[in-house]
């Protein structure tokens, strides 16, 4: 097998880092909001609001200021930095299906891996559980969004896809040319 190049698909923030911005603002408001008017239920919910997206805030503005790729092809297979509940580095062996998929508007590219449980056991604990969720929801262990990474989807997936077909052909040949 030829030897392949490998490929940086770096990350896409700016909608991030407005989006998460904004929610601050909108959070900050309803905390100060709630506080004048004396209702707790408004300023709990404001400072939800506040802390989830401040996390996506300070996660976009890494993202803007890091030269790292939020995703890394390469012949072992690839790094996910793609988000905050990105799976690192994950070889070919590991992954057991490739599809893309879609909720509400926002299209993906789920990866399928043979043991979830190990690719998680990696990671933090509050990074396992977002990993979880995200399991949850839709099946998959790895989720690569279409408005994270600065390249387009269907560009990708047949990259991906070819590339993992290659290295799973690779390794047929070598277990048969080692008797196995």
């Amino acid at each position: 097998m030829q030897e392949q190049e490998e490929i940086k698909i770096y990350p896409k923030v700016t909608k991030m880092l407005v989006g998460s911005l904004a929610f601050v603002l909108v959070g900050s408001g309803l905390v100060y909001g709630g506080l004048t008017s004396s209702n707790i239920f408004i300023v709990l919910v404001g400072i939800i609001c506040a802390l989830f997206f401040g996390m996506g805030l300070v996660f976009s503005i890494v993202k803007l200021v890091q030269s790292e790729p939020a995703l890394l092809i390469h012949r072992e297979g690839i790094v996910d930095r793609s988000s905050y509940a990105s799976a690192g580095a994950v070889a070919w062996s590991e992954i057991k299906n490739i599809h893309i998929y879609q909720i509400k508007n926002e299209k993906f590219i789920g990866i399928d891996v043979y043991d979830p449980e190990l690719l998680m056991s990696r990671h933090p604990a509050w990074k396992r559980k977002l990993m979880s969720l995200n399991k949850g929801m839709t099946g998959s262990a790895i989720h690569i969004s279409a408005s994270s990474i600065s390249c387009n989807l269907y560009e990708l997936f047949p990259l991906l896809y070819r590339r993992w077909n290659a290295s799973r052909n690779l390794n047929t040949e070598t277990k048969e040319g080692q008797g196995l």
